[in-house]
């Protein structure tokens, strides 16, 4: 997040060499970096810490407990609001959605916000968590919460309002999905399917199975 004076890194990638490009580029904006915050401790987003090791980390305190000790010095941030360089960053706690715990940061006053792996834009959701029914209730709450908005997302970029809607529909289909498969492959192949044009990420088919045997007998 860029703002007059300073930026605000948005969790670190899932590798010290994707952290590392990220550095080049917020190096050549030339203002300082103010802090990172962690969203949620799935290692895809906690990977690449050790780039970023000289500048102060913060999450909410849920999320630091979930992390376990993965990024050393990790400072807590209060939920609500917080204001760097003029910017409002106003966070709340998701619990038991896509993690056991998720933030999201409403940007107030630029009808905009992080939403992170709350919402995913065109691409198959990850199942490990085995929360679907909760994920649909969290996902309602956003587009209560949030109608005007924008959802900078976690996988997949700046989404339309609408792939809130869109992820419960998806939800919706995994539960139909589960009880009308017969096996593992049945119930990936009819998520591939419904969602031909969704990107496959390599986590697809780990997650998958995960939720598909925790369901099981």
């Amino acid at each position: 997040i860029e703002s007059k004076n300073k930026l605000v890194i948005l969790d670190v990638t899932n590798s010290n060499d994707f952290s590392a490009e990220m550095k080049l580029y917020t190096d050549a904006l030339g203002k300082d970096i103010d802090r990172v915050i962690i969203s949620h401790s799935h290692p895809d987003h906690i990977g690449g810490a050790e780039t970023f090791a000289d500048i102060d980390f913060y999450a909410l305190a849920e999320v630091i407990t979930s992390l376990g000790g993965a990024i050393s010095g990790i400072q807590e941030i209060p939920a609500g609001i917080t204001i760097i360089d003029e910017v409002t960053f106003d966070l709340s706690l998701v619990v038991d959605s896509e993690a056991d715990y998720n933030t999201i940061i409403n940007f107030t006053g630029n009808n905009t916000v992080f939403v992170n792996d709350v919402v995913y834009d065109k691409i198959h959701l990850f199942l490990g968590n085995n929360n679907v029914e909760n994920w649909i209730e969290a996902l309602n709450n956003l587009i209560l919460n949030y109608p005007e908005n924008k959802f900078l997302s976690g996988h997949g970029g700046l989404a339309e309002f609408s792939m809130a809607n869109d992820n419960i529909v998806y939800l919706q289909f995994v539960l139909t999905a589960l009880e009308t498969a017969t096996d593992l492959d049945d119930f990936r192949q009819k998520l591939l399917d419904q969602y031909p044009e969704w990107a496959v990420p390599g986590v697809f088919n780990f997650s998958s199975q995960a939720f598909w045997n925790a369901n099981q007998g």
